[in-house]
């Protein structure tokens, strides 16, 4: 699946400023909850219950009152609306997405707030063949590792409903020393600083991956991930939590709540307010609402 929206756009955008504050997940108070048993019906309300949850948390420690039995009925009830109208009649669900997709959730929520993840997107999976029709994205079955989308107009008619599948695979993953012309993490890849005049240009189009303790420098080449104390131009070259310090630019450990600072990514709490880390909490009006999306 491409986009869920309700754990996607919909919800993210909705993300009230003061709303999100530190990690809170956990749908049953465990930290180990085994999701397997999911199916189509009960993804929503586990969902739901997981960000109100979450989010609840956060109220209490602000001390507010908070009605999480509530939020879970109501959001559960938006989520499967939304989650009805993402569903594709060529798609099927996929138990052990949508159990990834949970964990993730409840791994990764900050005060309710989903953090960006492709996790959620793929819990419907297609059964559509490359080069077979489609009318949506959500139609096409991804092949092993790549991705896969509804591709309109290959036949000269931009109007027509119908597409084809066509296969999308990931940026090669290139190795230390490697060419290449993009930097990935887990959910998202992008392209090395342009290079100064007269500088080198990318000349392949694979990726360095995070993952791999690998970053695309600004020679197009792929290097080792910086330890903290390295001079550095931009954070995901920084090793792990750290980030590439402005002021010295070198990598440095994120600044805890009451250090001055200039943007969130410098935060612990990943919060920089008025030059401050902090950590944000909700305000008592957004908790009596019902819901951290009001």
């Amino acid at each position: 699946m491409r986009v869920l929206t309700w754990l996607g756009a919909s919800v993210v955008l909705s993300c009230v400023l003061g709303a999100c504050g530190k990690t809170s997940g956990g749908s049953s108070g465990s930290e180990h909850e085994d999701f397997s048993d999911v199916t189509r019906q009960t993804i929503a309300p586990r969902a739901a219950q997981i960000i109100c949850e979450s989010f609840g948390t956060c109220c209490e420690n602000a001390m507010h009152s908070f009605d999480v039995p509530g939020c879970t009925t109501s959001l559960g009830k938006e989520l499967e609306t939304e989650l009805g109208d993402e569903q594709s009649p060529k798609s099927v669900f996929d138990p052990a997405a949508a159990a990834r997709c949970l964990t993730d959730l409840r791994d990764n929520a900050r005060c309710g707030q989903p953090e960006h993840s492709d996790t959620c997107e793929h819990i419907f999976a297609g059964t559509v063949a490359p080069g077979g029709v489609c009318t949506d994205s959500n139609d096409c079955k991804a092949p092993e590792g790549g991705d896969a989308y509804c591709e309109h107009g290959l036949q000269g008619d931009v109007s027509s409903e119908q597409g084809v599948c066509t296969v999308q695979q990931p940026p090669e993953r290139a190795k230390l020393g490697d060419a290449c012309s993009l930097t990935c993490s887990d959910t998202f890849c992008e392209e090395s600083p342009a290079p100064a005049a007269g500088g080198p240009a990318p000349t392949s189009n694979a990726a360095c991956y995070r993952a791999d303790g690998l970053f695309c420098d600004a020679d197009y080449k792929c290097r080792g991930l910086l330890p903290l104390g390295t001079v550095c131009e931009a954070s995901d070259e920084c090793m792990g939590d750290s980030f590439c310090d402005p002021q010295q630019s070198v990598c440095s450990e994120r600044k805890p709540n009451g250090a001055s600072c200039e943007s969130d990514s410098q935060c612990v709490g990943r919060d920089c307010a008025y030059g401050v880390c902090r950590e944000l909490t909700p305000s008592a009006d957004l908790c009596a609402s019902g819901s951290p999306f009001k």
